[in-house]
């Protein structure tokens, strides 16, 4: 009897848990595009994310998340679709509190053949942890930030805002006053993008901030203190940096616009002949030297340089730059990579305060300042209407607060510590034993100065009537400067640069490589002036580089920028023939009112690591592979001279040719100095006057000033000066001698014919079955019924 009573107790007990195991498995809500809604009863915290415009692709359309611990799991990879947020972009899901770690992706598997076209195309975030920081857990927020925040946390907790009950003194590991990451957002940072030596796919390092809506976030948990302190940002990226509000004016000056104020400004002197200029500019310094530039009413722009070339690299650096914002304003134009190309978008920076600019960044890498001067800052203002008050002289004042310098450790590829020297500390220049060991080349410029002291020297220059005349029919066809120059740069390839006509409307540049070793991996992005050039439509992932083709991640769609990177485990063949890195196609805008024009395309290879194929794995040897590029910096040692690399880089060829014979029509007294040696032109000429010089310049005056001085002796030959019908000898200088370049027609990138990849949108995550569920739980009850009754029979 006992057995019987345990046998059904344990049917029961198999029952009861197989349909407690399916109504979890149910429990958790899923839509039709797998976006998660918790369970029941689930606590949860609500984590936002800012997927990066290039994370987007035909596979992948929106964000997704992933995690193997806590509740409501989701059962496969790549997790549940997030939800949209408030902001192109943004993503949200509210994630079970004992969910300890995360994943964010582009809600893509990718499959797992590395050799699929669309299998780089899943991209996701590294394992990132989703409970709580305290004192030592981030960068961003260091001791000084914790103790303002603990501060206020025992105080009215006015600092903290919404996210005041984010904060708490953590018991469980004694790790004292800490926040956790409720209605906070990950953004990527663009410096932590590598290779997951598991599948070959790209994941992505980032950061948690504050979010305040509406794509803004920052370091603070108030939007109001996040902007006081210079860290309020709205960008897919970080070090992360505000988006123009509006388009960038079509009234600020092209680039070009200091050489064609100072051609301009000479003839506005001379009409207006003002005494003394309109504005001048003082640019200050604590570190830097100081300079001075005066400017006409014509000028609307106006740029600060301050140069630096030093023994050894940044580290870190830390500045405030003051300006007087009734006279000037920021312009638009200005980039992380206008600022300090060398720096670039590695930058904390915020461009959006009244009258002072502030800026940081910091790099156990180092930024390169050792090879060539660079840019240490560069902002560009735009000149506000001054006329009621004009003359006006203002200030440009750079106070660098940190600059610490060092060199990098070849062990590590880090910053050495033993050989970091700081040279500005809080403002103060330092002058030590250790600075004086560092050799640093300063200077200071501004836009060259476009006031003239007006003078009258030009009014005494004026051409005789007769000579006015004739150069200015001959030369007014040719233009003596180029319509538009292009100058391509890259911290890895060579410089190149083309001049180019009006008729140019497509302009090329390829950087090409060749290497003894194929590529393995790379990252670079493509920096250009959207008001000079605009990227054609031609472009695409097979002319962009071929040898990677559809393999790339790409984004062709961002603003003054591409961004391109790829991996590939089986390598990309650079090494059989010289083959283009990167090739890109502009369309020349409209430039009326611009020109002459220069502009740059600039190329920086972020990551560039080259290697050979084990013969066994037929995937790169892992000891073979050799980092040419890493973190923006080009290296240099014995294992990147065993890599083999050529490097060139071309441009359309120029169509401008500079006129060489402007000046020839001038000497139209060619055809009469040869009277002389010809006896047909000069025989009636010769009996009149034996000067053998004088035909040449008064033969047709001759005769009208002479003749009342010798009427005796000139009569029998004065029918013969009435009849020179030899004047005519002058017609050959009507020659057109003006030479016209002959037009190179530029070559276009063909375009592609428009196939379509196949699609691996975003498959639901399936969480249970209940129809499967059922049937189980039948066959199982069934079961369990016949082995009663058989065993029941038994006993009689």
């Amino acid at each position: 009897m006992s057995k019987k009573i345990i046998s059904l107790l344990l049917t029961l007990m198999l029952t009861v848990s197989m349909v407690a195991v399916a109504a979890v498995s149910v429990s958790a809500e899923v839509d039709d595009q797998g976006r998660y809604t918790p369970s029941e009863g689930v606590e949860t915290n609500r984590y936002y994310f800012y997927m990066p415009s290039d994370w987007y692709n035909d596979c992948a359309f929106d964000a997704g998340i992933y995690w193997w611990l806590g509740a409501d799991a989701p059962a496969a990879w790549p997790g549940y679709g997030a939800q949209n947020a408030d902001a192109t972009q943004v993503y949200f899901c509210d994630v079970p509190v004992n969910s300890t770690t995360i994943i964010w992706n582009n809600g893509y598997d990718g499959g797992e053949d590395p050799s699929d076209p669309d299998y780089a195309k899943a991209i996701q975030t590294v394992d990132v942890a989703s409970q709580f920081y305290s004192d030592g857990d981030s960068d961003i927020y260091d001791s000084e930030w914790f103790a303002e925040m603990e501060a206020s946390y025992n105080d009215d907790k006015v600092a903290l805002g919404t996210f005041a009950d984010n904060f708490f003194y953590d018991e469980e590991f004694d790790l004292g006053f800490s926040f956790d990451f409720d209605n906070m957002i990950y953004v990527i940072n663009p410096n932590m993008i590598s290779e997951n030596p598991l599948n070959g796919k790209i994941v992505s390092g980032g950061e948690w901030y504050f979010y305040y809506g509406n794509g803004e976030y920052g370091t603070y948990p108030t939007k109001e203190m996040a902007a006081e302190k210079g860290t309020l940002y709205s960008s897919d990226y970080q070090p992360a940096k505000d988006k123009p509000a509006t388009e960038p004016s079509t009234e600020a000056t092209d680039v070009t616009s200091e050489t064609t104020d100072s051609t301009e400004s000479t003839v506005a002197t001379e009409a207006s002949a003002v005494s003394t200029p309109y504005l001048t500019v003082n640019a200050t310094s604590n570190y830097f030297p100081k300079a001075t530039a005066e400017y006409n009413a014509a000028t609307k722009e106006v740029t600060v340089t301050y140069w630096m070339k030093s023994s050894k690299n940044i580290l870190d650096t830390e500045w405030n730059l003051y300006y007087d914002s009734s006279v000037l304003s920021v312009s638009d134009k200005n980039t992380a990579e206008s600022i300090c190309p060398a720096i670039g978008e590695k930058a904390y920076y915020n461009l959006e305060l009244d009258g002072v600019i502030k800026y940081n960044a910091t790099n156990l890498k180092l930024f390169d300042f050792t090879s060539e001067e660079k840019a240490y800052v560069s902002i560009t203002f735009d000149v506000k209407d001054i006329s009621a008050s004009a003359p006006v002289t203002t200030t440009v004042d750079l106070d660098v607060n940190v600059l610490r310098v060092s060199k990098v450790n070849p062990a590590t590829f880090r910053s050495d510590p033993n050989e970091e020297v700081m040279l500005c500390d809080f403002s103060k220049v330092l002058d030590n034993e250790a600075t004086k060991t560092v050799k640093v080349d300063r200077r200071t410029e501004l836009s060259a100065s476009t006031y003239e002291e007006p003078t009258t020297v030009e009014t005494t220059v004026a051409p005789s009537e007769e000579e006015s005349t004739v150069p200015e029919t001959t030369a007014e066809p040719e233009p003596t400067v180029p319509h538009l120059t292009v100058n391509a740069i890259s911290n890895f390839f060579p410089k190149a640069t083309a001049e180019y006509n009006k008729s140019t409307n497509e302009v090329v540049v390829t950087y090409w490589m060749k290497s003894d070793m194929d590529v393995l991996d790379l990252q670079w992005y493509l920096t250009y002036d959207s008001e000079i050039l605009t990227l054609s439509e031609n472009n695409n992932e097979d002319t962009v580089c071929p040898v990677i083709g559809d393999k790339a991640v790409m984004n062709l769609g961002l603003k003054n920028k591409v961004m391109y990177n790829a991996t590939n485990l089986k390598l990309f063949d650079f090494s059989s023939a010289e083959t283009p890195f990167a090739q890109l196609t502009f369309n020349v805008n409209d430039l009326t009112g611009k020109t002459p024009a220069t502009t740059t395309i600039d190329l920086t290879v972020e990551v560039l690591r080259v290697s050979e194929i084990n013969e066994e794995t037929l995937r790169s040897d892992t000891e073979k592979e050799i980092i040419l590029v890493d973190n923006s910096q080009v290296l240099s040692n014995e294992q990147t001279d065993k890599a083999g690399v050529k490097t060139r880089t071309t441009l359309t060829p120029s169509t401008f040719v500079a006129p060489t014979t402007v000046t020839e029509p001038t000497t139209t007294v060619e055809p009469e100095t040869t009277e002389p040696v010809e006896p047909e032109t000069t025989e009636p000429v010769e009996p009149e006057t034996t000067e053998p010089v004088e035909p040449e310049t008064t033969e047709p005056v001759e005769p009208e000033t002479t003749e009342p001085v010798e009427p005796e002796t000139t009569v029998p030959t004065e029918p013969e000066t009435s009849v020179p019908a030899e004047d005519t000898t002058v017609a050959p200088a009507t020659d057109a001698t003006g030479t016209t370049g002959a037009t190179v027609n530029p070559g276009t990138a063909d375009t592609p014919s428009g196939g379509t990849t196949s699609n691996g949108g975003n498959g639901t995550v399936q969480t249970g079955d209940t129809s499967l569920a059922i049937i189980i739980l039948s066959i199982l009850i069934g079961a369990t019924c016949v082995m009663f009754v058989l065993r029941k029979r038994e006993m009689f």
